[in-house]
């Protein structure tokens, strides 16, 4: 069984832990986040221990293999680079999963060197559109792409 900390209560928390506790062979042990209120509920409402901040959520709960990482877009990086070096966990990580190139290369490089893997969350992947231009894309139907938003 694969144990979660959530790191972050914001909006998107409770899709985060609805969809985890419906996967098969993972648990969520405990959530962190600075705001005591937001943690105790859901703590609360899914059974989880809790704490306000990630670094005393993994040193007393070591046990957690996997931490998700949704918290404002901003910090991912600064929490990404803490949690592997400090405690070499896998990390799933809300969108935007980084800010600047030089970030993504510097995490999968520590992510790698610790044997770590990372799961960025990007649920449009899949959409019909997305699927229809990622093919359009690598079939050189658009053309060479100069410029994306």
């Amino acid at each position: 069984m694969l144990k979660v900390g959530i790191v972050g209560c914001g909006k998107i928390t409770g899709h985060h832990l609805k969809s985890i506790k419906e996967v098969h062979g993972i648990k969520i042990n405990a959530i962190c986040d600075f705001n005591l209120q937001k943690t105790k509920e859901y703590a609360k409402k899914y059974g989880l221990k809790y704490f306000s901040n990630f670094n005393e959520m993994l040193t007393k709960i070591k046990d957690i293999d996997i931490v998700a990482i949704i918290t404002p877009s901003g910090m991912h990086y600064e929490h990404a680079i803490d949690i592997l070096k400090k405690y070499k966990k896998h990390l799933i990580i809300e969108k935007p999963v980084f800010l600047k190139p030089s970030h993504v290369k510097k995490v999968y490089s520590l992510a790698k060197k610790y044997r770590c893997k990372i799961f960025p969350v990007f649920q449009n992947r899949y959409n019909k559109s997305v699927t229809r231009l990622k093919r359009a894309i690598n079939s050189g139907e658009l053309g060479r792409i100069r410029i994306t938003n």
